[in-house]
């Protein structure tokens, strides 16, 4: 069961129909924001190749480069080669004429439908499989849930990581709209952080992509001491303890207990270690009390 991280998007009041236009029947909806393909909606649960079939297809295709323009038409060829020729293709043909079959909560294609839609994934998009594409484009494997919304803000849930790429895709299409999130994740120990955009906001450095950052509690602000380029974030000072990315016309701001933990690293007793991640779950939102009935 994956573990369930906490998102609190807060903004300005004027800004609130920017947010609430990614609600889809009262969930945020990041297909709104970063559509996943058709073939990884259709695909159901995610079990890994196929091999029987993928061998089968590499056989058929073996003679032809096939590349985001022809795929859709070679996996249609190789459809109908199988059902002509079964013999040929044998464990293709065990499903090639399956039918898919929804449920409220799940899809299930059949091993052929399946494979093909794996096949034009990674030629179309470079992942085979919904899983992948979620990591990368979203930055989590489900769909958000549990949405609460209010004047100032909106919050809900996740299934392992926050969304860095949503939030970032936010900042992108309404590039005038500050905002902040606390993140953190039911279980201690990682996993808690902050992530701010800030319109028309430039490091001095045009590719920094490192910041020295403080978190102001009496004013609640995070103060940006200094930023910096690095091929490697793990080649960065220690005190480099954020991440920035620089937009178009602003720039995004993560700092989280894990990019702030390098500076104490074998520093820390046990006891230590522990009150650091406590506190850093209480910064980013979570409750105590809950922590302790865990």
């Amino acid at each position: 069961m994956a573990n369930y991280v906490y998102n609190a998007i807060r903004f300005k009041e004027k800004d609130k129909a920017k947010f609430l236009q990614y609600l889809n029947q009262g969930n945020f909806d990041f297909n709104k924001l970063v559509q996943m393909p058709k073939e990884f909606e259709e695909m159901g649960g995610d079990h890994g190749e196929v091999e029987g079939i993928a061998k089968e297809w590499k056989i058929f295709t073996k003679n032809v480069q096939i590349n985001f323009l022809n795929v859709d038409e070679y996996v249609e060829k190789f459809r109908n080669a199988v059902r002509a020729n079964p013999e040929k293709y044998p464990i293709s043909a065990k499903t090639v004429n399956g039918k898919k079959i929804e449920k409220e909560w799940e899809i299930s294609v059949p091993d052929f439908q399946y494979q093909m839609y794996r096949i034009a994934g990674k030629v179309k998009y470079g992942f085979e499989s919904w899983l992948d594409w979620r990591s990368v484009n979203w930055g989590t494997t489900r769909e958000a849930w549990g949405t609460g919304i209010s004047d100032e803000g909106l919050s809900f849930t996740t299934a392992w990581e926050t969304p860095l790429p949503i939030f970032e895709k936010i900042a992108e299409l309404n590039p005038d709209a500050w905002f902040r999130v606390k993140y953190y994740d039911e279980a201690l120990g990682g996993n808690c952080g902050i992530i701010e955009y800030r319109p028309y906001y430039f490091p001095v450095g045009e590719y920094d992509n490192m910041a020295v950052v403080e978190y102001d509690n009496e004013n609640r602000e995070l103060k940006i001491i200094k930023t910096a380029y690095f091929e490697n974030s793990q080649d960065a000072p220690e005190r480099f303890n954020a991440t920035i990315a620089q937009l178009e016309k602003g720039t995004v701001i993560h700092y989280s207990d894990l990019s702030d933990y390098k500076r104490f690293i074998d520093k820390l007793s046990k006891e230590q270690e522990d009150e650091y991640f406590k506190k850093w779950y209480i910064f980013a939102g979570g409750d105590l009390e809950d922590l302790e009935e865990e």
